[in-house]
Parts: C-alpha cells; structure tokens; sequence
C-alpha cells in the first residue's frame, strides 16, 4: 500500500500524498480492519472479468490464491 501511495495517480484519485510506511504500520493499531471488508466487497462488484473471465496463467498455480 505505502508502494502504491507514491503513485501519481494513487495520489490524484485520493487527492494525498504519498502514505509514510510508519503511518501504515500504526494504522493497523488504530483502525479496525474487518471495516474494510464492506468496501473490499464493493470494490470487487466493480470488477470486470477480462480475457472471458479466466487467466490460463493462474490455472495451474498451487495452492489457493489469498
């Protein structure tokens, strides 16, 4: 995330600067995370599915995708 943070774009769409990696490490201190979960799933009702859904590079990967 704190990667993702020095994105110009990133930086844009939140309209912030970069995220400072020790602001992040607290942060999962002091806010709850099972709060990101409602927008986690809405983000992922955005999502379209490319290449008719399926990725054969993902298709034979070990073990379960997290």
């Amino acid at each position: 995330m704190q990667q993702a943070s020095e994105l110009k774009n990133v930086q844009k769409k939140l309209g912030c600067e970069r995220a400072a990696l020790g602001s992040l490490s607290e942060a999962a201190t002091v806010f709850d995370p099972e709060r990101l979960v409602e927008i986690i799933q809405e983000l992922n009702g955005q999502l379209t599915p490319t290449h008719g859904g399926k990725n054969p590079r993902l298709t034979n990967l070990p073990g379960t995708l997290t």
